[in-house]
């Protein structure tokens, strides 16, 4: 098995290309049907402020995409906007860089490799981060929120971080 190469300019210092990246994201996004319905408008908007802002890792393995993350740092008000309505994100790209609450956007892996993803975050990315993302499948178990900690992450520094920085909006499940 070809090792997993990983595209991330907000962690690491290397060469990338804007254009390769969106190139890249656009077609993964064909392999889903959900996300090939969308317009370029749509395509745009939701991808550009995270890539513009290096706040982005896209994993590929030879020369295939195989997935992509993106990542916004909220302040508690652009952390509760998000929670109430995931779109005001979009509408607000200001709102991808303005605090110290990190939230994972976009996990996106349409061939099966959100756990070899999951690893590599964990260990490589971001091992001593803690953050969260909103977990979508509509009506079949609601909206949740799932914690996301790095390798290096203590549970004890978890349960501490937990307590200091709880949710701003509780999520009410379908």
């Amino acid at each position: 098995m070809e090792p997993i190469q990983i595209v991330a300019p907000g962690i690491w210092v290397q060469p990338w290309s804007e254009t390769e990246v969106l190139g890249a994201v656009a077609w993964l996004w064909l392999q889903s049907p959900r996300h090939q319905q969308h317009t370029l408008a749509i395509f745009g908007q939701h991808l550009l402020p995270a890539i513009r802002r290096r706040q982005f890792a896209l994993f590929s393995q030879g020369q295939q995409p195989i997935g992509y993350i993106t990542w916004a740092l909220f302040n508690q008000t652009a952390e509760q906007n998000y929670i109430k309505s995931n779109v005001s994100l979009l509408n607000q790209p200001e709102h991808w860089q303005c605090g110290g609450r990190m939230w994972f956007i976009d996990w996106f892996a349409p061939f099966g490799h959100s756990m070899v993803i999951s690893r590599i975050m964990a260990r490589r990315l971001f091992p001593t981060t803690i953050a969260r993302a909103l977990h979508h499948h509509g009506d079949t178990t609601g909206l949740r929120i799932n914690t996301f900690k790095g390798a290096a992450v203590s549970a004890a520094e978890l349960a501490y971080w937990q307590q200091q920085n709880p949710v701003s909006v509780p999520i009410i499940s379908v």
